[in-house]
This record gives C-alpha cells, sequence and structure tokens, in this order.
C-alpha cells in the first residue's frame, strides 16, 4: 500500500477482525526479518501503522477487492 494512500479507520477495523479470525497458536510470516509473528503481533504491526502493518492492510484489502470485482 503506498505511503500516499489514506487508511481509514474501518480499513484498519476490518483487517484487525480478519486477524482475529486466525487461530491463537497460528505463526504467520510474511517476509519479516523477525521471523514468524503471532496473532497479535501482527495487530499490533496494523494497529501501530507500522510499514509491515500497512503491507498488511493493503494486502487483505487487495483481496477482499478481488471479491468485489468476482
Amino acid at each position: 500500500m503506498a505511503d500516499e494512500e489514506q487508511i481509514t479507520q474501518d480499513e484498519i477495523d476490518v483487517v484487525i477482525a480478519r486477524l482475529r479470525a486466525i487461530p491463537d497458536n497460528a505463526l504467520i510470516t510474511i517476509g519479516s526479518p523477525e521471523g514468524s509473528l503471532s496473532k497479535e503481533q501482527l495487530i499490533n504491526e496494523v494497529k501501530n501503522l507500522t510499514p509491515l502493518g500497512k503491507e498488511i492492510i493493503g494486502m487483505q484489502m487487495s483481496y477482499l477487492r478481488s471479491f468485489k470485482r468476482g
């Protein structure tokens, strides 16, 4: 997601809701130098709008928009 794109609170909320649906014991790797991240770590990245959090938002919103296009 480009930095100049405005991320809305609704987008943040939708992405956090989707992340909360991940099983608690799951670990996710997204090219992170820290290795795998837990669900709560991913949620914190999104809440804090870190570069990784913005990428997660971008990926999730792109995925959801693909359904709209069919």
